[in-house]
């Protein structure tokens, strides 16, 4: 009886005991710059730890991870890291958001493999949690499959 039941606590526990990615306590501490959450978010993105995009997304009143918010986070933060997944990028100017002073917005410069692209991401400053990354336009960052070509109002730069 023994065996069985630790068994059934191994295999439990190799399953993640059912818990989705959003049930685990991602590790790191709140960003305490604009800057430390988009670069946070971005290393997380391309490490493939969704459970620490949740973490550094949301907004005002705190991570995705802490309110759920907003609604299907997890499936949104999957397709962000598929866009962002394996990126290179330095972080450019940072300015605050033209509607909010607890906003600021920095430009991301994704270099692509012919062409750079300029991604503005705005952050939010959270009461408890620091700042979290609280929108970004994908559209900016340029399709993994045809990342150079220009989506109409995006800044594409070729490399020289």
């Amino acid at each position: 009886m023994r065996i069985r039941v630790l068994s059934g606590a191994l295999l439990l526990a190799a399953c993640g005991g059912g818990a989705s990615p959003a049930a685990v306590a991602p590790q790191g501490a709140a960003a305490a710059t604009p800057e430390a959450a988009v670069r946070a978010f971005l290393q997380a993105a391309t490490d493939s730890n969704i459970a620490r995009m949740s973490m550094l997304w949301g907004t005002e009143k705190g991570p995705a991870f802490k309110t759920h918010q907003p609604a299907e986070y997890m499936k949104r933060l999957e397709v962000i890291q598929i866009y962002l997944r394996d990126i290179k990028y330095t972080v450019g100017n940072i300015h605050p958001a033209s509607d909010d002073a607890s906003k600021q917005v920095v430009e991301v410069i994704i270099d692509r493999t012919s062409c750079h692209r300029t991604m503005p991401v705005t952050a939010a400053q959270s009461s408890r949690d620091g700042w979290v990354v609280y929108q970004l336009d994908l559209n900016t960052a340029g399709s993994p499959q045809r990342p150079c070509r220009d989506a109409g109002a995006d800044q594409v730069q070729p490399k020289h």
